[in-house]
């Protein structure tokens, strides 16, 4: 008798098991993956749940799917107050790399580091030629002064371009232009800052 009954008790508690498994209602979380509040409805046989995703996430396009039903709030948003912070105190497009955009991150850093390092050596080549006395200037070639003065000119217009870009790029990400690498827009967090201050 009481194997009958612990047979009856296992079959039951298997049955509600896997009924509670294929229920959609028990991956309501799952499917908003713990970060957004779910609503759910049913048509027939078909399960639509959407859900409402916290401010942090946002759904991307993924092929995974729990029962047939596509996983949401799966993908965590930038913070703009970060990205703007980077954007303003470390200008070799280090916010890009932040916000997963890696092609505009290498091009910044490169060009960044490209006018850095002429404006630098056009310096030191600039000191050097005062330093030298006025006999090996009267005797230098003047074809080589000539492009000095050219690259000197390239390289003032590069970093005069690179300075508006950096002054451009930061209006953008404190307005929210700017998206991150995934095409999801930032966090406007910024806002939460002004609000301490007034």
């Amino acid at each position: 008798m009481k194997l009958i009954i612990r047979i009856c008790v296992m079959t039951y508690i298997s049955a509600f098991t896997i009924n509670e498994l294929n229920n959609p209602y028990f991956f309501q979380k799952e499917i908003c993956s713990y970060n957004g509040e779910p609503t759910m409805t049913i048509e027939g046989e078909n399960v639509n749940v959407t859900c409402n995703c916290y401010d942090d996430y946002a759904t991307i396009d993924e092929d995974k799917k729990i029962n047939g039903v596509k996983v949401q709030c799966n993908y965590e948003r930038r913070r703009r107050f970060i990205a703007l912070f980077l954007s303003v105190f470390i200008p070799l497009g280090i916010d890009y790399l932040y916000l997963r955009n890696y092609w505009a991150f290498v091009l910044i850093l490169l060009s960044s580091l490209i006018v850095c390092v002429g404006n630098c050596y056009l310096l030191v080549e600039s000191q050097s030629e005062k330093n030298k006395n006025k006999e090996d200037k009267m005797h230098s070639n003047n074809q080589d002064e000539e492009t000095f003065t050219i690259a000197r000119i390239i390289f003032l217009v590069l970093g005069g371009i690179l300075f508006v870009f950096y002054v451009t790029n930061i209006v953008l990400i404190a307005t929210g232009v700017i998206k991150d690498g995934n095409g999801i827009s930032t966090i406007n967090d910024l806002s939460y800052l002004f609000k301490l201050y007034y």
